[in-house]
């Protein structure tokens, strides 16, 4: 079986253990499975949705399960990365905007890349 990890410009398929593979290394370094696959998702999104992203619009690009992305997009909020922006109504998806400012996000989508392309050369020179 392969999945597709979408990056802003280019598709990289992957296959499971490939997958594995990359979870396992987001989950030493960040603490979280999906913080590689859900901030590349985050970063092809913005190119595509100036209005915000949502944990749906998320869930729909990477299948990680919404309970999961909403732990990362949490996580992000609280480092300062994404912002959450003001709701319409009560019952409105609640959107969120990357913050740009200080060069943390673009740093984190570089590491975020690497790891992808890193672990997917590493598993074919093997």
């Amino acid at each position: 079986m392969r999945y597709t990890i979408r990056v802003t410009r280019y598709i990289i398929e992957v296959s499971h253990a490939e997958r594995d593979a990359i979870r396992e290394r987001s989950a030493a370094i960040f603490g979280n499975r999906y913080m590689v696959d859900v901030a590349a998702a985050i970063a092809d999104l913005a190119a595509r949705s100036p209005g915000g992203i949502t944990v749906r619009m998320i869930h729909s690009q990477t299948r990680i399960p919404d309970g999961q992305v909403k732990q990362v997009v949490k996580r992000l909020v609280e480092a300062g990365l994404l912002l959450e922006l003001p709701r319409n109504t009560p019952r409105a998806p609640l959107y969120h905007a990357i913050d740009y400012s200080g060069g943390s996000w673009v740093a984190l989508v570089q590491t975020c890349r690497t790891f992808q392309t890193t672990t997917t050369d590493s598993q074919v020179a093997q």
